[in-house]
């Protein structure tokens, strides 16, 4: 479960990172 939940972080963190190079 921990796994899942890490993955689950680092997607997060990169949709984040594509939404702010969009607006960049």
């Amino acid at each position: 479960m921990e796994h899942r939940l890490v993955y689950k972080v680092v997607d997060d963190n990169l949709l984040i990172a594509q939404c702010r190079s969009r607006y960049s």
